[in-house]
């Protein structure tokens, strides 16, 4: 059960969202009709998630994910988009947003984000629990882990995995590309930046994230410093799967 933000400036939206969302456990903390009244209901409920609509008058849900996410890093937003606002979509999810869904919404496709987003909360949750008990956060004052950027070249998608990479941050990833596998040709680079060494899991949700782009006809790319890193890659993860690595 997650406590939900629902933000959108159609009353019929608003209703079907919430009838679907309460008859599966879940609670409304309240309705926001555009990004002001989203940024002033989130600061004052804190919800689990939030719903957003992108275009909204006063304040569209591009500008209310952008000033949320500033002050809350750890928002949970999914942005609802009709498929003509691919563009606008990218910019949410490059800004913060967490995941998407494409109008119509359905109730599948709506209770299958929240699941997915529910569960990234999860992990994050046992794994900050993990770090404070094992002691590898020393001083409350110190930074919490980073988390995964995704940028938008020119239509060729950037994902940077930051170093320490926790278990949180791959599912950040897996998130992420959910919000991508709509776009055809798919073209995805995986920058591992500083990293030298990866879990046996993460080695794991890579061939998987090889296997989607490759059944969607995409081209996945590693990059890589570590010829260490590099080889191991190329050992755990079938080339055949891979369209290139960027050394």
């Amino acid at each position: 059960m997650a406590s939900i933000l629902i933000v959108d400036d159609s009353v019929i939206m608003r209703r079907n969202l919430r009838t679907i969302l309460e008859r599966n456990g879940h609670v409304i903390t309240a309705e926001a009709t555009n990004g002001e009244d989203a940024i002033r209901l989130y600061e004052l409920h804190h919800p689990d998630l939030v719903t957003m609509d992108i275009t909204m008058p006063i304040l569209n849900g591009i500008e209310a994910v952008k000033r949320i996410t500033a002050l809350h890093a750890e928002a949970n937003i999914i942005v609802i988009s009709a498929f003509d606002q691919r563009n606008m979509l990218f910019e949410a999810m490059e800004n913060g947003a967490k995941h998407y869904i494409i109008k119509p919404i359905t109730e599948a496709k709506l209770l299958q984000a929240v699941r997915t987003m529910l569960e990234a909360l999860h992990s994050r949750s046992v794994t900050e629990e993990s770090i404070l008990s094992h002691s590898y956060i020393t001083s409350s004052k110190e930074k919490s882990p980073e988390t995964i950027s995704v940028v938008n070249n020119d239509g060729r998608f950037i994902i940077q995995l930051p170093n320490p990479l926790l278990p949180e941050h791959m599912n950040a990833c897996r998130m992420a590309l959910q919000g991508l596998m709509f776009i055809r040709p798919l073209h995805l680079t995986i920058d591992f930046q500083s990293l030298s060494m990866v879990q046996p899991t993460t080695l794991h949700n890579l061939q998987e994230i090889a296997n989607l782009i490759q059944q969607a006809d995409g081209q996945l790319y590693f990059k890589i410093k570590e010829d260490k890193l590099r080889n191991e890659l190329l050992r755990s993860v079938p080339s055949v799967k891979i369209q290139g690595v960027i050394v």
